[in-house]
């Protein structure tokens, strides 16, 4: 089933996946196992590197994603992973 918004955009729902779509086609699935939500965003090609948030700037380089109110890339590059997790 599905359902579409007057500008376009449209929400789809199959059992327990939920596809939502804008009209420049930037996507957000949801899956619901019940216990945890699987959330994928994808954005639309024009929106590539246009974008801020806490999800990166979608330019396909994770090493910017994270970056400071002003602008500034922090680099995790010297982390190891399993140094951010609490013990």
């Amino acid at each position: 089933e599905s359902v579409s918004f007057d500008g376009g955009g449209q929400v789809s729902f199959r059992g327990q996946r939920y596809l939502v779509t804008w009209p420049d086609q930037t996507t957000v699935e949801v899956i619901d196992h019940r216990v945890i939500l699987d959330v994928v965003v994808r954005l639309a090609p024009a929106r590539a590197g246009a974008v801020t948030g806490l999800l990166g700037n979608g330019d396909g380089n994770s090493a910017n994603d994270l970056t400071t109110s002003d602008g500034e890339v922090v680099d995790l590059s010297g982390l190891a992973p399993d140094s951010m997790l609490e013990r």
